[in-house]
């Protein structure tokens, strides 16, 4: 997860052509390609440990659709979140209201920024996003 104020202005412009403009409101959701070779692995570091991850580098954004499904194989049942985290659970029924009457088809990725890891994105079956929680899910 990044936010607008990560977003380093020439960096933006090595975006994918979709992705060069930042949205004034709500988010995109792109998923980050791999390193090409050992010196980007090493190069992707030490720019994390400077403060920027992945996410902050649109250069390396994909469209979702290219990663899907690398989604599909990372994503959580949200009940086993809510089983292991009972005081979890509370904020996340609190969160999803009517929707977490059918946890069953409900999944999770923890979300990370630089400034927390307190954040996680359920999705439903087929991917698609239904809240972001404010809830540690490692």
């Amino acid at each position: 997860m990044a936010t607008a104020v990560q977003i380093e202005p020439e960096r933006l412009a090595k975006a994918p052509k979709a992705f060069q403009k930042l949205p004034l409101f709500g988010t995109y959701q792109v998923g980050t390609r791999k390193p090409a070779n050992e010196k980007e692995f090493f190069d992707s570091m030490n720019l994390a440990f400077a403060g920027i991850p992945s996410s902050a580098r649109p250069d390396w954004w994909l469209p979702r659709e290219d990663v899907e499904d690398s989604i599909t194989k990372a994503k959580i049942p949200l009940a086993s979140l809510m089983a292991k985290y009972p005081d979890r659970a509370r904020i996340i029924n609190r969160h999803l209201g009517e929707l977490a009457k059918d946890r069953a088809n409900l999944y999770y990725l923890p979300l990370t920024s630089e400034k927390t890891l307190d954040w996680i994105m359920v999705i439903d079956d087929g991917n698609k996003a239904v809240a972001y929680i404010p809830v540690d899910g490692f």
